[in-house]
């Protein structure tokens, strides 16, 4: 179970529950709404997952929904400094 810290505009700063670190927890809604929100999302996470900088938060991990029925948000989270 996630625990909730504060909010973070748009993210969350939560505990992992698979190693207990602090981490931002990051809510994209929607993301096949549209094909532009589509390309806006994939976008994003790439990078993400691409910055690796000290000053620039990167993707750690992304939750996968439990099946592709229900795949309608992305969470992905980052180290929190």
């Amino acid at each position: 179970m996630w625990k909730f810290f504060d909010q973070l505009s748009r993210n969350q700063a939560v505990t992992d529950p698979r190693d207990g670190r602090r981490v931002a927890l990051k809510k994209l809604p929607n993301v096949f709404q549209s094909l532009v929100s589509s390309k806006r999302v994939f976008r994003e996470l790439k990078m993400l997952c691409f910055f690796k900088h000290e000053n620039v938060l990167s993707a750690l991990d992304i939750l996968q929904p439990p099946s592709l029925d229900f795949f309608q948000e992305m969470y992905p989270f980052h180290k929190i400094h």
